[in-house]
């Protein structure tokens, strides 16, 4: 019953999970992830599989593979111990490590693809456009349109060696396009895109999409 709910909202709902107080747009699918409270994923995300913290934002048109790991877990080394057990209520003391405002962001940009197996650490940042190889751990910050790979991740080679298309796309802000005028694009000739995407009237920047929450 509640995944017909989320599908009249937009989100799509794979293997009977409901995530809580999720933050979403529309056209957003979700495969057997366990999400927690306060994470939010843009327009036409999808993820097949994993884990996401609360502290994570994605943002439109990202394909996020199996396996997947969004934030990590926080634990202080300088302390007696690293178990979960002191930063419960039971322990007020050592609240202060536990405490929300301490949680560090994962930002996953727009049309990010992160590939199976990988597993991003909190406080990295990923640039609109950057593929994330199979397998690779990102221990730092994605720079936008670049390919990293391994553990842990480095720079293997730009999505477009050109760095003019790299500035002109970061200009473009696609995703903010009427998603209906996107389709008809021949995504395949990069140059014409662009081309076309930069004589279109500012009109065509309309695409503000309704953000839902589950309960």
């Amino acid at each position: 019953m509640k995944n017909k709910k989320f599908a009249a909202m937009g989100l799509t709902v794979l293997d009977g999970y409901e995530p809580r107080k999720f933050r979403f747009e529309q056209g957003v699918t979700l495969g057997k992830c366990e999400v927690l409270a306060g994470a939010a994923f843009g327009f036409q995300s999808y993820m097949n599989s994993g884990f996401v913290r609360s502290s994570v934002i994605v943002g439109r048109y990202c394909s996020i593979g199996r396996n997947v790991t969004l934030g990590s877990g926080a634990h202080d080394l300088s302390a007696l111990s690293t178990s979960p057990f002191f930063q419960t209520n039971s322990n007020p003391p050592v609240l202060k490590f536990a405490d929300p405002a301490r949680r560090i962001r994962v930002l996953v940009g727009h049309d990010v693809w992160i590939g199976d197996n990988a597993y991003i650490m909190s406080g990295v940042t990923i640039g609109d456009g950057a593929v994330v190889a199979t397998g690779s751990v990102v221990t730092r910050d994605v720079a936008p349109y670049s390919i990293v790979v391994g553990t842990p991740a480095k720079h293997f080679k730009w999505r477009f060696e050109d760095e003019s298309i790299r500035r002109r796309l970061a200009a473009l802000r696609w995703h903010e396009f009427d998603p209906e005028r996107l389709k008809g694009l021949d995504i395949g000739q990069i140059e014409t895109a662009i081309a076309e995407m930069e004589a279109w009237p500012a009109s065509a920047r309309t695409h503000k999409a309704v953000n839902y929450q589950t309960t």
